[in-house]
């Protein structure tokens, strides 16, 4: 059985962040193929505050996106770029990442857990962990779920409150359109949320057009969560209003 110090549940903003600490020290699973899925590829667009002063790591990958055109100098974010910033992160991380890995069993055993894991090559794996950190959004948790559209072409007349809303991109032709949609969702039935509306509305939209939808569901929460149950730790990165504060959340939570 293999052993780690540290599983950390979902390659999250939050989990680069900590991985960045943790290194050797950590494994990171994740059923899904992307860094920081919560943000990139749910296209949340929060603006990010270019004021505060932010911890090292957070300094620099904040410098990093800026230089990369991804993020604007009044904080607006190119939302699906900000993949390839945190995939980098967890490559240097030098940590264990498991991608296309589904967590089947968490077991609480005296001196840690025993977690199920089932590998996309390896199929089913036993795995030691000392401490289970889970950094993905759950059922008793209390929020928002929310589908998006990148717009291209114009930014349409719609405010940014209500569902839908919008939030203003990188690009001065990029805005993202954000629909409150119910918590058993589907991404196909979201879609056809979104296509109703539209149909109906399409004077809205001005010259705008759709560029393409969100591959992830957005989750908005009205405050950052930080509990525990049968001694596993939930801290969901989604809980942070915008991609660089969750990665500054991993980078300075309190182990």
């Amino acid at each position: 059985m293999r052993e780690t110090n540290v599983l950390v549940i979902g390659t999250t903003a939050l989990a680069c962040g900590l991985a960045l600490r943790l290194g050797a020290d950590c494994t990171v699973a994740d059923s899904g193929w992307s860094a920081g899925a919560e943000f990139a590829d749910a296209m949340v667009a929060e603006p990010i505050d270019l004021t505060k002063t932010r911890a090292p790591r957070t300094a620099e990958l904040t410098d990093e996106l800026w230089e990369r055109n991804i993020l604007s100098r009044t904080g607006e974010v190119h939302c699906p770029a900000l993949a390839g910033a945190f995939a980098k992160r967890f490559r240097a991380a030098g940590c264990r990442v498991l991608l296309g890995t589904r967590v089947l069993e968490i077991v609480r055993r005296e001196n840690g857990f025993a977690v199920t894991l089932f590998l996309p090559r390896e199929g089913r794996t036993e795995l030691f962990a000392k401490r289970v950190i889970n950094t993905l959004p759950q059922d008793f948790m209390t929020y928002r779920k929310t589908f998006s559209l990148m717009l291209a072409d114009g930014i349409p007349s719609i405010g940014a409150e209500g569902s839908p809303r919008l939030r203003h991109g990188r690009f001065a032709d990029e805005s993202i359109l954000t629909f409150d949609v119910p918590r058993d969702c589907t991404l196909p039935e979201a879609e056809k949320i979104a296509n109703a509306w539209l149909t109906e509305n399409r004077a809205c939209l001005g010259n705008a057009r759709v560029a393409g939808p969100a591959l992830a569901f957005g989750y908005r929460f009205e405050t950052v969560v930080d509990t525990e149950r049968d001694g596993v730790r939930y801290v969901p990165s989604a809980a942070y209003p915008d991609a660089v504060s969750a990665f500054e959340g991993g980078e300075t939570l309190c182990l």
